[in-house]
Formats: C-alpha cells, structure tokens, sequence
C-alpha cells in the first residue's frame, strides 16, 4: 500500500526524488526531466507536454482559448504549435517507482509531534487587559 495526500499511490522520481500521484509525476517527468525534442507531444503555446495524441487533442479542446490568445490572425497554422517527436520519451518505471510505506519515512508516524512546540501548549493564552470602550470626549 502506498498511498499518498488524498489516497493517490505515491511514486518517487527516479531523477530528483520529487514524490506525488502517478499522473502528476508523468507531466513533472515531461517537463523537467526530458528534452523538448523528445517529448511525445507538445504545446509551445503553452508548454503543454503529454504522452498521447488523445491527451493532446483533449488539451486543444480544453484551452481552446489559448489558442485565440496568439492575435486575431485566424491562420494559425496548429502544424507549427503541436508538436510530435520523432524520437519520443514515454516515461517508464525506469523514471519513476511506487513508495511502499513500510519503506519510506514520509509514511511512518513520527515519533515526534510535527508541529512546532509552540502550537502544543494547550494553555489558554494570557491577554492584556485592554479596554476597547474610550470614553467620550464630546460629553
């Protein structure tokens, strides 16, 4: 079991150590750790960058208004702004590992609280005793 913030299973890049869900480590992987070139598909509008021409398409669907952004040039030639590798990266379980619990202290309880010592001290704070009525001076 390894799960991760809201039940996602935890991975761990295999180039940087960063750990987060499966999906969100693919597009970190895509956009930190591999060459423009050898992304499988990319957006250079928008630096978008995935895997599959479905997610691709999806993308162009979504943020369709990016494309607008570009100017009020109607002849945008979607052929110079997508982009598709001849020599694609698809991110493998070389580029990334699952975290077993048992194996990784981020998932161990700690023996020490992870708050600040100060935010433990369960006694009432003390307050100053301040008079927010002043009296009047038109009286």
């Amino acid at each position: 079991m390894n799960r991760l913030f809201n039940g996602g299973l935890a991975y761990r890049c295999s180039h940087c150590g960063k750990v987060d869900r499966m999906g969100r480590l693919v597009a970190h992987i895509l956009r930190d750790h591999v060459p423009e070139k050898q992304v499988p598909f990319f957006c250079t509008l928008c630096k978008f960058r995935c895997e599959t021409r479905d997610d691709l398409l999806k993308h162009l669907n979504k943020y369709a208004g990016h494309v607008r952004a570009v100017g009020s040039n109607q002849n945008i030639d979607l052929k110079q702004i997508l982009i598709k590798s001849n020599v694609p990266w698809f991110v493998s379980a070389n580029d990334m590992t699952p975290i077993r619990e048992e194996d990784d202290d981020m998932f161990m309880d700690p023996e020490e609280p992870a708050l600040p010592p100060w935010l433990l001290d369960v006694r009432p704070l003390k307050r100053k005793r301040t008079s927010y009525h002043q009296p009047c001076r038109f009286h």
